[in-house]
């Protein structure tokens, strides 16, 4: 991946967003950090931050972060929460896919091919609410 696409943004408007790089989010203290702004509405992930997230931490680890820290995600479902931001963005997890997600049905379409090697489809939570 290009380390200088953007893969979240940061900020408060009207101020102009601050776009995050992957150098940025190397460490569980830089993501933690991340997710406390987005537990303010200061900062959201795009699709590709998402899977860059989730492959380099994993999604056990995600949840610990979170947990730890902000508690951005859903108390009750940490794993649910984090699915569904993920997917809102446009990234599945569970699939490794990019796509749409309507909040109605809270299906998860995938757009484009699936990528070799990577995240065994399995059973995703209801995220649905």
């Amino acid at each position: 991946m290009d380390g200088q696409v953007p893969l979240a943004w940061a900020g408060r408007p009207p101020a102009p967003l601050r776009p995050v790089l992957a150098a940025e989010l190397t460490t569980p203290a830089h993501v933690d950090a991340l997710f406390g702004y987005c537990s303010v509405l200061e900062a959201h992930f795009e699709a590709a931050g998402w899977r860059h997230l989730v492959r380099r931490f994993g999604i056990p680890m995600l949840v610990a972060i979170d947990r730890d820290g902000p508690r951005w995600f859903w108390d009750d479902d940490p794993e649910a929460g984090l699915l569904y931001w993920a997917r809102v963005a446009g990234y599945d997890p569970v699939s490794d896919r990019f796509g749409t997600y309507c909040e109605g049905s809270g299906e998860f379409t995938p757009v484009g091919p699936a990528v070799e090697g990577h995240a065994e489809p399995r059973a995703a939570p209801d995220v649905s609410r």
